[in-house]
């Protein structure tokens, strides 16, 4: 895919209920100074548009 769920709700192209949960990996390493190809270790965290929207606000739709 070219863009993610995120990317097109942010567009406005789809709503907030089509945007599937986002999987991030969360480290303790200090990515800042990790060369690309390094492997580290971390946990799998699950992040929903709902929380994001609660930490962010809503998005303005730009779309008429």
């Amino acid at each position: 895919e070219r863009y993610s769920d995120l990317d097109l709700y942010l567009m406005s192209l789809i709503s907030k209920n089509e945007v599937e949960p986002i999987k991030l990996i969360v480290s303790d390493y200090d990515t800042k100074d990790i060369q690309s190809g390094t492997t580290i270790s971390g946990t799998i965290k699950t992040i929903s548009i709902q929380q994001i929207i609660d930490a962010e606000g809503e998005r303005e739709c730009v779309l008429q």
